[in-house]
């Protein structure tokens, strides 16, 4: 009986261990997974875009796309996981102070900030928009209307005029 009463002991230190090390590990790879490629996604960022202004070779139209190219990821990596990530940090130190007034503020705006995150899903194709020219040729021909077209095209919202040759792009799922 004895032999049982301390391996039932044993089993339950060891089962709150690994509980404790769940949980460390679960928060620290949660903010690891948001802040350090965030840190990488600026550092990149800043240094392509301080490359990219002091180029002189090339079309300057081409490089500002470039440019707000390198800008748009960051700005939707911003938008859609930044607040989600510091309220969850806001979330668990009111938690650990057990300020339970405040943890009912913090769950909603979590829950509410949450919904950002999966934004992300509906910004990939403009991010994508500002990549590729000719899916950004399909994606205005298929989802805007004609009298939009012709303004979307000479004018992206890049504040720049392009000239466009006029073209026919087909997708073939809306072909079929």
């Amino acid at each position: 009986m004895l032999f049982m009463l301390f391996l039932n002991r044993g089993a339950s230190i060891a089962f709150l261990i690994t509980l404790s090390l769940d949980r460390y590990f679960n928060v620290l790879v949660f903010f690891s997974q948001i802040i350090i490629p965030f840190i990488i996604l600026v550092f990149c960022t800043v240094r392509i875009v301080n490359r990219l202004r002091k180029k002189t070779v090339g079309e300057k139209t081409k490089l500002k796309r470039a440019v707000c190219v390198v800008m748009s990821v960051v700005v939707v990596f911003t938008i859609c996981f930044l607040p989600c990530a510091i309220a969850r940090a806001v979330l668990l130190s009111v938690r650990l102070n057990e300020w339970q007034e405040a943890e009912n503020i913090a769950v909603q705006v979590y829950d509410s900030l949450m919904v950002l995150s999966y934004m992300d899903c509906l910004l990939d194709p403009l991010v994508y928009c500002f990549c590729n020219s000719g899916f950004k040729d399909a994606y205005i021909a298929a989802f805007c209307p004609t009298f939009l077209q012709k303004k979307v095209n000479t004018d992206f919202g890049l504040g720049m005029t392009t000239t466009t040759t006029s073209r026919t792009v087909s997708l073939p799922i809306i072909d079929k």
